[in-house]
């Protein structure tokens, strides 16, 4: 059973992927600002070495960030993701096959039939 916490959350995905890559963009332009800082070696020696931590865990963040971009589903997969096994796994949607088959095979002899008849009543 499904809570309504947890439709929340199936809600809040699509969300989710937009924040982690508006954060990506975040990480992305900390990285090249703190890469121009490293490149042009225009800060004393503590600052750089603060610069480079900055850089080492914005690649991190932006790695992350993107990771979670990619592999989080949005609304409608995780919709689908919940709702086909239980619809392909339900008995009376099993049956509704066997049902319709039945019900073609009734109408193809009946079909038959007709086009028998009326042959024959013509051929009298």
């Amino acid at each position: 059973m499904i809570t309504s916490f947890q439709i929340y959350l199936i809600l809040m995905l699509d969300n989710i992927k937009i924040i982690s890559i508006i954060f990506s963009l975040v990480f992305g332009s900390v990285i090249i600002l703190s890469g121009i800082f490293l490149v042009n070696e225009v800060l004393d020696k503590d600052e750089l070495k603060y610069m480079a931590k900055v850089f080492k865990y914005s690649i991190l963040g932006i790695i992350l960030c993107l990771l979670s971009a990619m592999f989080i589903p949005n609304t409608k997969q995780v919709a689908a993701i919940i709702l086909i096994p239980k619809i392909i796994n339900n008995e009376k949607i099993q049956n509704i096959g066997q049902n319709s088959l039945d019900t073609v095979d009734k109408l193809m002899k009946l079909s038959n039939d007709y086009i028998q008849n009326k042959f024959i009543i013509r051929e009298e």
